[in-house]
């Protein structure tokens, strides 16, 4: 089992040069979200797609236990199990698409999420080793505040409902 340790950021948008310039990889990535099993709160499969090459998840997550912690089981799959759990999605929930730029700085890895539907904002995510590890936003990153605890910008929120600035 393995420990996801996040926090998130909505931060102002900045055009793709910025990230490609620090050598980020940019990923396509669709989402969609699975029937909830009784041992796991999340279950979603993902395509990502980097440089014309494909590749699909599984992931497991269960409900946060500390406030930026929760247990995450991800295994990469191939096109004709991605296509079988395909038949257990959960219709309530929309598709997600997104472009995420990774790069790394600080000794910390950053994930930026370019949505289609947010014109004004994208949203930093952040991966800790610890709970209580600090973190440093680069400088080029204007924050507009932080929505680590705000379930509104979960990935599966969003599948729900398109949240709004408030």
């Amino acid at each position: 089992m393995g420990r996801e340790i996040e926090r998130k950021f909505l931060i102002e948008k900045l055009d793709e040069s910025v990230f490609l310039s620090l050598g980020a990889t940019k990923k396509e990535i669709t989402q969609s979200y699975l029937v909830p099993s009784k041992d796991y709160s999340t279950r979603r499969i993902r395509k990502t797609k980097i440089g014309g090459v494909e590749r699909y998840f599984y992931t497991e997550k269960s409900a946060p236990y500390e406030s930026f912690a929760r247990i995450e089981n991800e295994w990469q799959i191939d096109l004709n199990r991605y296509l079988e759990l395909q038949k257990e999605r959960d219709l309530s929930l929309n598709e997600i698409a997104k472009t995420r730029y990774v790069f790394a700085q600080n000794n910390l890895t950053y994930e930026v999420d370019v949505f289609p539907f947010f014109a004004s904002f994208d949203i930093l995510e952040i991966e800790l080793e610890d709970v209580s590890q600090a973190v440093t936003i680069p400088s080029f990153i204007k924050v507009i505040k932080e929505v680590s605890l705000d379930k509104a910008f979960t990935n599966q929120s969003m599948a729900r409902e398109i949240p709004s600035l408030k």
